[in-house]
């Protein structure tokens, strides 16, 4: 795995850990160790979707799963 994928791949561990807690790019960037115009061109380009979309999407899964087995 090469050095970037490791580092947004820390970055996706730290975004599931508690999906419901507020997630700003800076933050995330800043853990990544980029500035957070690098973070967004290096998460698309690993991700295949933009951090901002990613996070909106794993959320609706979240709640998804949430009313499907604990509803």
């Amino acid at each position: 795995m090469n050095q970037q994928a490791s580092r947004i791949n820390d970055v996706l561990y730290r975004i599931h850990q508690d999906i419901s807690q507020p997630l700003m790019a800076k933050d995330l960037a800043s853990m990544a160790a980029y500035s957070e115009q690098h973070f967004h061109r290096v998460f698309k380009n690993v991700v295949g979707e933009s951090v901002h979309d990613y996070i909106r999407r794993a959320r609706l899964e979240f709640a998804a799963n949430q009313l499907m087995f604990d509803g």
